[in-house]
């Protein structure tokens, strides 16, 4: 008798350690999850780390509280990542490509074909293309701009139209045409 009480004290006292290293574990996890979205207003990204958390609540095991942890912080690192370089898009297009990548990352699971890596490359890649060219395309319209209008008075002889606001001023020597109105 004297055996198995210590058989299941035994028995018991592990039993209590285990239970303390899940607790511990699923602790360490919502804390991460909650770490990664620091900051985030998305309702969607908010949502996957609540479901997350959920989920991590009920695992049994280390081995799934991990897994199910790494997946929701990899997926809301993703979305964090896209969501953030997509401000300013205005571009219909590209706006509904990234659309759709969000929505394969937010619908997509652990073992979906592409994954969420993948996904987040490929919309970046596009994301960096569409900035780069924007940007590209908004110094060459700048120079564009200076080359077609006459600004320089120096050496051009001729009627000049001063324009300054604040500390900017631009002259156009020899305007065909000036036209003074009110903005509403």
């Amino acid at each position: 008798m004297k055996k198995l009480f210590s058989l299941f004290a035994a028995l018991t006292l592990c039993v209590g350690l285990w239970a303390n290293e899940l607790d511990d574990a699923k602790a360490d996890a919502i804390e991460e999850i909650e770490f990664a979205i620091v900051g985030v207003t998305d309702t969607d990204i908010l949502a996957i780390a609540e479901k997350a958390k959920q989920d991590i609540n009920a695992a049994t095991t280390e081995e799934a509280v991990i897994s199910i942890k790494t997946f929701a912080v990899t997926k809301i690192n993703a979305l964090v990542l896209i969501q953030t370089a997509r401000q300013g898009i205005q571009n219909t297009e590209i706006n509904k490509m990234i659309d759709g990548a969000v929505n394969d990352i937010e619908k997509g699971g652990p073992d979906a074909t592409p994954g969420i890596d993948e996904i987040k490359d490929q919309i970046m890649t596009i994301i960096e293309l569409f900035q780069d060219g924007k940007a590209e395309g908004i110094e060459e319209g700048k120079a564009a701009a200076k080359a077609a209008l006459p600004t320089d008075p120096e050496g051009t002889t001729g009627h000049t139209v001063t324009i300054t606001k604040g500390e900017k001023t631009l002259i156009l020597v020899n305007p065909d045409k000036v036209t003074y109105g009110k903005q509403e």
